[in-house]
C-alpha cells in the first residue's frame, strides 16, 4: 500500500522537483494559511504567509507538542480544486500516510527527494520517528514559487490541507488556500 502511495505521489510531484523548463504562463497567488488545532496535543501551532515577490511566498510553521506522537500518527493530504466562477469543487489527490513511514521512505524517493531535502534545510523537522513532545519543531521561509506547478496549469482556486491524525483521532488541520491566474 506505501509504495503506491508513493508512486502517486511520485507522478504527482515531478514537476515540483527543481525543473527549469519553459517559463509559466500562470501567476501564483496564495491568499492565507491557518491551522485549527482539534485537541490539545499541539501546545503551540502557528504560521505565517509573506509575499516575498510577485510568484514567490515564504511559509513558517511553528509546532510544540504537548507529548509525543504515537507510531500509528497520520497525515493525509488533501488537494481540491475549483474553476474560477465555478462552484464545482474536484479532489485532485487524497492520501493518508503514516508519519514515521513517510520520514523513511520521502527522503529516498528520487521525484520528491529534492523538495524534501528542501522542506528538511529549512526546518528541524526530525528525519525519523519518534516525535518527541515538548521540543518546538519549525519550518522557517519555506519558498512557494509557481515552478511547484506544472506549467500547463490553468487557472484554478485550489485548497491544499494536511490533517494530523494520532491513534486515528483527528488533532490538527493545516489549511493554504491559493489561486493560480493566466496571464494575459
Amino acid at each position: 500500500m506505501f509504495q503506491k502511495v508513493l508512486l502517486i505521489l511520485m507522478i504527482f510531484c515531478q514537476n515540483i522537483i527543481n525543473i527549469e523548463s519553459a517559463k509559466r504562463p500562470f501567476d501564483l497567488i496564495l491568499h492565507s494559511v491557518e491551522v485549527k488545532n482539534v485537541t490539545d496535543l499541539f501546545q503551540d501551532w502557528d504560521c505565517c504567509l509573506r509575499k516575498l515577490a510577485k510568484n514567490r511566498y515564504a511559509i513558517s510553521v511553528m509546532i510544540t507538542l504537548s507529548r509525543q506522537l504515537a507510531k500509528n500518527a497520520e497525515i493525509e493530504i488533501l488537494i481540491h480544486i475549483s474553476q474560477p466562477n465555478t462552484s464545482k469543487i474536484l479532489k485532485f489527490l487524497e492520501v493518508k500516510l503514516n508519519i514515521c513511514d513517510a520520514l523513511i521512505n520521502l527522503k529516498a524517493a528520487v521525484l520528491i527527494k529534492e523538495l524534501f531535502k528542501e522542506l528538511m534545510g529549512v526546518s528541524n523537522l526530525p528525519y525519523n520517528c519518534p516525535i518527541k513532545g515538548n521540543v518546538m519543531y519549525n519550518v522557517t521561509d519555506f519558498i512557494v514559487v509557481e515552478k511547484f506547478f506544472p506549467t500547463y496549469t490553468p487557472s484554478l482556486h485550489f485548497n491544499y490541507t494536511l490533517k494530523f491524525y494520532n491513534d486515528r483521532k483527528l488533532i490538527g488541520i493545516y489549511i493554504l488556500k491559493g489561486s493560480t491566474v493566466i496571464r494575459n
